[in-house]
């Protein structure tokens, strides 16, 4: 007959003996490597507890809230259904409430699941996740860590054919981590007695480097220092101990005399123990149920993986390659890592172009630069094979201080002072060498933009590469004296000298060099003329038939320029010389 659940919430029975939230005075630190490492590499979450269904009592169904927002792999830590793991309790009394998670959990068999014979009841339920009814016992893989289900309700003492299962599945399964559970602990502040036999598996677990036991039974939390199978603490290879007979079932038991290296006691709340698994490190987490009869206690830190006594995990060291740099750059910062977590020293070859502090590398000169990574291990890691990262440090550039002129007036020629340049090198140190200038001093520039350009030969040329630059001048005529329109045109602005459509306009001007005096008499330009009223310019052709070349030279330069085809009205004329600059002067051509 089916067995129909009850939610009436029963008081805390064990408690009133004795309730316990203790610390140790001095908590070990957290393991701060193992923690970076989960921050950057996936890991794989196993979350569980002991001690779970119980149809007297609604805890099991509040732990299994919990579940429900936890991804991940699920374990059992034996007396699952109580009270005597019979087939009817399992479906009435752990599958309502945990089983909701049956397919992705992984469970051990307790004492009250053997009440019922062979467990029938435990091994019919879970079925093949259960493993061999005839032994109860199996292993797994989570992500990077190797996991091992024990059954502590048969024979696990040295010599028994689990103890021996156990040493050869270790042995088939070398990894970086391990993982063990089952129901009965060897290490417990509870007033229910301790498995002794248990500390074959322990013993074997500690020669192959493991690095958690998971036990329920003792209905409370506690976390242990690592132990040896003697409990022995060793924080470099020992086994930390976790109770977690928290799941909900019958209610929690009194703590008695605190054992020996026990860092965290609780009794006063049931829940669940999650645990990260990373590659080289995991983390733990009690997370409690909620309600305000129960202990808000909570537990969390993070340990790294380690290797068996006596032999030493390997490590690597990740240093990646490093940009070439310029003599002049400042400081650079390296970054590796080991994947143990251990932190990097760092070294740069004896005479290099460079020196390293810390992870800052300082150039000193071009070449190159060699830094090594090394990681000397620890009492867990053997030490990494050095890494050395190599780049190329370039010759620097001078920085020149050059300001030739932007303008000049046609007929100067270029003066030393005007070329003058000086040079700097790193830290703005002055540099000697040899300068050159395109064109040389003393040349005299043609009109228009020209381009001049100074070059620097460095003296030290074992950490300087010559330099050079270049820059725009604007040359142009003097505007001083003469650049204007000459009669007949009139090129002042309130003027507007008459002419007579068809007649010969004789458009001239004249060019001095700087001194005023010499005339310049190479000279070109263009003529152009704009009906001030009209939308478009009259064209105007370089010639006509009464001048067969542009401007000449007699004296000054003129061109003859023909208005046989030109409308009346205003008209402005405009002469572009060679150098950009223009002369302008309106006049009024009339019909005939």
């Amino acid at each position: 007959m089916a067995v129909r659940r009850f939610v009436l919430f029963t008081p805390l029975v064990y408690l009133a003996f004795a309730s316990c939230v203790d610390y140790p005075s001095s908590p070990r630190s957290p393991g701060l490597r193992a923690a970076s490492v989960l921050d950057t590499i996936g890991a794989a979450v196993l979350v569980g507890a002991g001690d779970i269904g119980d149809c007297t009592k609604i805890w099991d169904s509040l732990t299994a809230n919990l579940l429900d927002t936890i991804p991940g792999t699920v374990f059992a830590a034996g007396d699952n259904a109580y009270e005597n793991g019979t087939p009817a309790e399992y479906a009435n009394c752990y599958d309502p409430t945990w089983g909701r998670f049956k397919a992705r959990t992984r469970p051990v068999p307790g004492n009250h699941d053997y009440n019922t014979p062979g467990a029938a009841g435990y091994f019919g339920y879970f079925g093949a996740a259960a493993g061999d009814p005839a032994k109860g016992y199996y292993s797994y893989d989570l992500g990077a860590w190797h996991i091992i289900a024990l059954n502590s309700n048969i024979a696990m003492d040295v010599g028994s054919a689990q103890e021996q299962w156990l040493r050869a599945d270790l042995a088939a399964h070398p990894t970086v981590c391990t993982l063990a559970y089952w129901h009965h602990p060897l290490f417990s502040s509870s007033t229910v007695a301790v498995q002794d036999a248990a500390q074959a598996a322990w013993r074997d677990l500690y020669d192959a480097g493991a690095e958690l036991v998971i036990n329920g039974h003792h209905h409370d939390y506690e976390r242990f220092a690592p132990q040896t199978p003697t409990g022995v603490v060793d924080t470099a290879h020992g086994i930390r101990e976790i109770v977690v007979g928290t799941g909900g079932g019958e209610g929690l038991f009194p703590f008695a005399t605190t054992a020996p290296h026990s860092e965290v006691r609780n009794n006063e709340t049931f829940g669940v123990l999650k645990l990260t698994l990373g590659l080289i490190g995991y983390e733990w987490k009690f997370i409690p149920i909620e309600g305000p009869q129960f202990s808000s206690f909570t537990d969390s830190g993070s340990g790294t993986c380690h290797g068996p006594p006596g032999i030493l995990l390997p490590q690597t060291i990740s240093f990646a390659h490093l940009q070439d740099r310029t003599f002049g750059d400042g400081p650079v910062s390296v970054s590796g890592t080991a994947s143990s977590g251990l932190p990097l020293n760092y070294t740069v070859t004896s005479g290099a172009n460079c020196t390293i502090a810390g992870d800052t590398v300082t150039i000193t000169g071009p070449g190159s630069c060699s830094v090594t990574a090394t990681q000397g291990g620890d009492s867990t890691y053997a030490a990494a094979a050095p890494v050395t990262q190599t780049f190329a440090i370039a010759k620097a550039t001078p920085a020149l201080a050059w300001s030739p002129p932007t303008t000049m007036v046609y007929g100067s020629p270029l003066s030393i002072a005007q070329l003058a340049a000086t040079a700097s090198g790193v830290n703005h140190t002055g540099l000697a060498g040899a300068f050159t200038h395109a064109p040389a001093s003393d040349t005299i520039l043609g009109p228009g933009t020209q381009t001049v350009s100074v070059g620097f030969l460095p003296t030290d040329t074992a950490n300087y590469t010559g330099a050079g630059m270049s820059a725009q001048i604007a040359v142009l005529y003097n505007t001083v004296v003469g650049h204007t329109l000459l009669p007949p045109i009139d090129p002042r602005p309130d003027t507007i000298r008459v002419f007579q459509i068809g007649s010969i306009m004789p458009v001239k001007f004249q060019l001095f060099y700087p001194d005023g005096a010499t005339r310049v008499t190479t000279a070109t330009a263009t003529i152009q003329s704009v009906l001030v009223a009209g939308p478009t310019d009259e064209v105007v052709v370089p010639a006509s038939p009464k001048q067969p070349g542009g401007f000449r030279d007699d004296g000054q330069y003129i061109f003859n320029l023909s208005t046989e085809s030109w409308k009346a009205g205003v008209h402005r004329i405009i002469v572009t010389l060679d150098d950009g600059s223009t002369m302008v002067a309106t006049v009024n051509m009339r019909s005939r």
